[in-house]
C-alpha cells in the first residue's frame, strides 16, 4: 500500500494517539466507538439454573451450589435463594444461616462446561468475534453478523430466544457501542432481560449511576472516590484527567474515560494465555512448614492444566495468604522453564523458603502458578543457547532458597526473585469477616468466587477458553480464600 510523504504510518499513529492523553482519546473514541455494535451475554444464575433444569424437584426451590463446610464458598445461588440475601462468593455457612431451607448442591464443573460450550455454539451462528469472560458470560462483536439481522438488538434478542428454546435456560443481554457499556447494560434488567444503550443516550444514562456500577471500580476505589465527594458518575466527570491521575495513578486516566463511557478495547476471540494457576484454602490454618503437601498437590494441578497449553511459561509464582488475610507472593523466572511437574514443585518449595515471617504466623491459603508465557518457537531457540543441566538446576534452586538473585555465573538459570508483600485485595477486605473456602475444581481452575468488580453470577470460576483448552488466567484472582 502506497503511503504519501509525511504519512506517519499506522504504528506511529497508534503511539501518538495514546501519548496525547485521555482527553484527546475521549474526543476521538466517542466518534469511533459509535461504529461498533457490541453485545454482552450473561447467563442467569448459571450453575444453579443448570441444576434446576436437570432436576425438576429443584425448580422453584432455593438452590445453593457449594460444598458444605466451614470454609466453603457459594459458587452460585438461584434467584429463589437470593431473596434471602444469599450471593455468590459468600461463605456457605453464612448462606445456610440466611436460608436454612436452601438445598446445597456440590458443583459439577464438567457439566457446566459442557452447557457453556452449547451456549457458545449458539453465539457462533451469529458471529466469530466472541470473547468469553467466564463459563457464563461473553462479549460478541456483531457489527457484521452472519445471519444478516439488521440490528444488534435483534441479534441479542434472537440469541436469548435460542438459548431459551434449545437449552431451557435464560440469559440477560446488554447492547451498546462498546464493551464497557454493554457490560453495564446486561446487568440492568436481570434476570432474563435485554437493555440497549444508544450512542446518543450514553451521557444521560451514565451521569446518575453510582460509581460502584462502573466495571473496574471495586470497593476500595469506590471508597476512595467517596472520600473525594464522588458518589455518582456525573460527579466523577467533573474531575480533569490529571486530577484523577494524582489520586489514582495510571488508573486515573482510565477512570476519566470510564466516566464518559469510553472503551476502545476490541472483542478478542482467542486471547493468549497470561497465567495458569491453582489455589486452595486449607480446612484449618497451618504453619509454613506444614504447607509442603498442599504446595505439591497444587503444583500437580497447575502442571496438568499447563500440559494442554501450546505456549511455554517462563515464571513460577507461589502465593500464600496468612490467617490475617495478608497475601505474600514469591516468583522465579529461570533461563529455561521447568520441564516437569517435579521441577515446578521444587521451584515452588524453594520459593517458600524465601518467606520470612516474624512471630507465630499461620496460613490459610496457598497457590502455585505459571505466568509470563512465550511462544514455544522462541523458547526452543533459547534452549539451544542455554542447555539444561540437572546439576545446575539444583544449584539454582539452592540459590533461590538462600535469597540470592540476579544472573548466577555458570548456572542455567537467571533468577528473578520478587519478594512482594501484597496488600489485602479488595475482595479479601470484603470477605475478611467470613470463613470462606476457595473451592478449587477439577484441573485446578480457580475457585468458586465472584468477580466483585464485574458483578457476574458465577464470577471467575473458569472461562470458556480454560474449559475447552486449559488456557486463560486462572486462580490467583485475589477473590477466594
Amino acid at each position: 500500500m502506497k503511503r504519501f510523504a509525511g504519512d506517519p504510518g499506522p504504528l506511529r499513529m497508534k503511539i501518538q494517539f495514546w501519548l496525547k492523553g485521555p482527553e484527546f482519546r475521549v474526543s476521538r473514541l466517542e466518534e469511533w466507538t459509535r461504529l461498533r455494535k457490541i453485545v454482552h451475554i450473561d447467563m442467569d444464575a448459571f450453575y444453579a439454573s443448570v441444576e434446576q433444569r436437570d432436576d425438576p424437584k429443584l425448580r422453584g426451590r432455593p438452590v445453593v451450589v457449594a460444598w458444605r463446610g466451614n470454609r466453603s464458598v457459594v459458587c452460585a445461588a438461584s434467584y429463589e435463594s437470593r431473596r434471602y440475601g444469599v450471593r455468590s462468593a459468600m461463605p456457605a455457612s453464612r448462606a445456610e444461616r440466611l436460608c436454612p431451607e436452601a438445598i446445597f448442591i456440590p458443583p459439577d464443573f464438567v457439566r457446566y462446561r459442557a452447557v457453556s460450550r452449547q451456549v457458545r455454539e449458539i453465539f457462533k451462528r451469529h458471529t466469530e468475534k466472541i470473547e468469553p469472560l467466564s463459563l457464563d458470560e461473553a462479549y460478541l462483536d456483531v457489527t457484521e453478523n452472519k445471519t444478516g439481522l439488521p440490528t444488534a438488538t435483534r441479534v441479542a434478542k434472537t440469541i436469548r430466544e435460542e438459548i431459551r428454546e434449545e437449552l431451557q435456560l435464560t440469559a440477560s443481554a446488554g447492547v451498546a457501542s462498546n464493551k464497557l457499556l454493554a457490560k453495564i447494560a446486561s446487568d440492568w434488567r436481570k434476570p432474563d432481560g435485554l437493555f440497549v444503550i444508544q450512542p446518543e443516550e450514553v451521557e444521560a444514562f451514565l451521569e446518575p449511576l453510582p460509581v460502584g456500577r462502573i466495571p473496574g471500580v471495586g470497593k476500595v476505589t469506590e471508597q476512595k472516590l467517596h472520600g473525594l465527594g464522588v458518589t455518582t458518575v456525573g460527579q466523577l466527570r467533573g474531575f480533569e484527567a490529571r486530577a484523577l491521575e494524582r489520586h489514582f495513578g495510571r488508573f486515573g486516566a482510565r477512570l476519566y474515560e470510564l466516566a464518559r463511557g469510553v472503551d476502545e478495547s476490541e472483542v478478542i476471540s482467542d486471547r493468549p494465555t497470561q497465567s495458569i494457576s491453582a489455589e486452595d484454602t486449607f480446612e484449618r490454618d497451618v504453619e509454613l512448614a506444614d504447607t509442603e503437601p498442599m504446595i505439591r498437590r497444587l503444583a500437580e494441578k497447575t502442571w496438568a492444566a499447563f500440559s494442554k497449553e501450546p505456549r511455554v511459561a517462563r515464571t513460577v509464582v507461589l502465593k500464600l495468604k496468612t490467617s490475617a488475610f495478608q497475601i505474600i507472593t514469591r516468583s522465579l523466572t529461570p533461563e529455561t522453564p521447568p520441564a516437569s511437574c517435579e521441577e515446578l514443585t521444587q521451584i515452588a518449595l524453594a520459593l517458600r523458603e524465601r518467606v520470612a515471617m516474624e512471630g507465630m504466623v499461620r496460613f490459610r491459603l496457598a497457590g502455585v502458578g505459571l505466568s509470563n508465557f512465550r511462544d514455544a518457537e522462541d523458547e526452543g531457540l533459547q534452549a539451544e543457547l542455554f542447555p539444561r543441566s540437572d546439576d545446575r538446576f539444583m544449584e539454582a534452586i539452592e540459590v533461590t532458597k538462600t535469597g540470592q538473585a540476579g544472573l548466577v555465573e555458570d548456572h542455567a538459570f537467571r533468577l528473578t526473585v520478587l519478594d512482594d508483600m501484597a496488600e489485602v485485595g479488595e475482595a479479601e477486605a470484603e470477605q475478611s469477616d467470613g470463613e470462606e473456602r476457595g473451592a478449587s475444581h477439577d484441573e485446578g481452575y480457580g475457585a468458586c468466587t465472584e468477580d466483585a468488580d464485574a458483578g457476574g453470577d458465577e464470577g471467575s470460576a473458569a472461562s470458556l477458553q480454560e474449559a475447552e483448552q486449559g488456557r486463560g488466567t486462572t486462580g490467583f484472582s485475589g477473590k477466594g480464600g
